[in-house]
């Protein structure tokens, strides 16, 4: 049964912190809606050779944010346009608000199990550490479902919403442990894998730095959300920031994967290209061992290596220009979107 709006009296509450807030928090999220649309034609330019459950959840992203940002300007144009001589309307959540619920859960959903995939590849398979995330991701979706649930067969009302705020609660405690175990995992192994060698250590750093990035952003948003529902429960700041959550989670997976473009030209200076047969001959391969470390790749057409010479200084006389390199070797399973993802474009 469709709850009953309200139609006598003023709104009990001021429009500034309530709908203008939910106001700007939407004019925020098309504005990165429409960051994610050039991330993801940067993406289809450039990495075309991505195997197809890559592309297919690139896809996905992008109607989920596609729907997202429908579904926030109609609910901004119910609220403030066809209900503008009705301010008691605005007492009651419209469903296209309510939906676009829905759609930051699905689009959080599949940011966590794609980092959980990551986590698992970098930590050379601790299983462990990505169940822990996935169960997290499921925890947090089961609460947010939960809380749809609650408000839209129970009541959409606002005042009553409130009520449903342990819900909300849940989920973005839920969401927090998730992003922070996410950073700090990648940040742990990347950290690991460090070996004293300028630029692969330099490679390595700027991995962590992206890691932390898109892991502690969503963490602050998720801990500002929580501390607006505890201090402010009758304002809707905190869906105003929550609003754009679903587009951070978006952006932040993009970047990842479209950074491979970036520090592959890192690497790309005395880069050497071999095929699969030179890859398969390393008796190095998956492990650091002599002069080599062994990181990630393997593309959509077969599996390649990249050689990266080392410059360490030698007093031998076989050594070039006073210096003999050291090589890593490059080389990854599958376009997992590894931070150090070193397809060929």
């Amino acid at each position: 049964m469709a709850t009953p709006i309200p139609t006598a009296g003023a709104p009990p509450f001021d429009l500034g912190s309530t709908f203008g807030a939910y106001l700007v928090g939407s004019f925020l999220s098309t504005a990165l809606f429409g960051v994610s649309v050039l991330q993801i034609y940067i993406y289809f330019r450039s990495y075309s050779e991505d195997r197809l459950w890559m592309k297919l959840m690139v896809v996905a992203l992008g109607l989920l944010e596609t729907a997202h940002a429908v579904l926030n300007i109609h609910g901004v144009y119910w609220f403030l346009v066809v209900n503008y001589f009705n301010p008691m309307a605005l007492l009651v959540m419209s469903m296209s608000t309510l939906t676009s619920l829905l759609i930051t859960l699905c689009v959080a959903l599949i940011s966590h199990v794609f980092y959980a995939y990551r986590v698992y590849i970098v930590s050379n398979g601790n299983r462990w550490i990505a169940a822990a995330i996935v169960v997290l991701a499921l925890g947090r979706a089961s609460h947010l479902f939960t809380l749809y649930v609650e408000i839209a067969i129970k009541s959409r009302v606002f005042t009553e919403v409130e009520h449903n705020l342990k819900w909300a609660k849940a989920t973005l405690a839920f969401s927090f442990s998730t992003d922070f175990l996410i950073a700090t995992s990648l940040t742990y192994y990347l950290h690991r894998q460090r070996s004293g060698r300028t630029r692969t250590d330099t490679l390595l750093t700027k991995l962590m730095i992206l890691a932390v990035n898109n892991g502690f952003l969503t963490s602050a948003v998720d801990l500002l959300v929580l501390v607006f529902i505890i201090v402010a429960p009758k304002t809707l700041i905190f869906l105003a920031i929550f609003v754009i959550e679903g587009n951070l989670y978006t952006n932040s997976l993009l970047a990842t994967l479209n950074a491979r473009h970036l520090f592959r030209q890192q690497i790309s200076r005395g880069v050497t290209y071999t095929g699969s047969s030179t890859m398969a001959g390393s008796a190095q391969r998956g492990r650091r061992g002599g002069s080599e470390m062994v990181f990630a790749t393997r593309t959509g057409y077969g599996e390649q290596s990249t050689i990266i010479p080392m410059d360490i200084p030698s007093s031998d006389d076989k050594s070039v220009n006073g210096r003999e390199s050291e090589e890593v070797e490059l080389e990854s399973a599958d376009a997992k979107s590894r931070d150090f993802d070193v397809e060929r474009s």
